[in-house]
């Protein structure tokens, strides 16, 4: 799992995006959200249109954070095309 996060991580993070907490799990990635761009819009366009399954925040980070297990059966280019298509669902949601 920490593998996978790591992995993940790397090919995820930018200049926009922040992991939050500053020491995260290794079953999880919480992103924050740039402050242009709702997390719940990035969440349902991931759904909707690449058919990947992520979860927005909760209470008052609701629409500041996108979270990504690490968990289950997943493969290290199934992460990669998550944090692509990630990159592409925050484009659209900027809009």
């Amino acid at each position: 799992i920490a593998h996978r996060a790591e992995h993940f991580r790397k090919e995820v993070l930018n200049d926009s995006l922040k992991i939050f907490p500053q020491t995260p799990s290794p079953s999880l990635t919480a992103l924050e959200m740039p402050k242009d761009i709702e997390s719940q819009k990035v969440q349902k366009i991931l759904q909707d249109q690449y058919k990947i399954i992520v979860m927005a925040g909760q209470d008052a980070y609701k629409n500041r954070l996108i979270r990504v297990g690490h968990m289950g059966a997943m493969s290290l280019d199934d992460l990669s095309k998550t944090a692509k298509a990630l990159h592409q669902a925050m484009e659209q949601a900027r809009v």
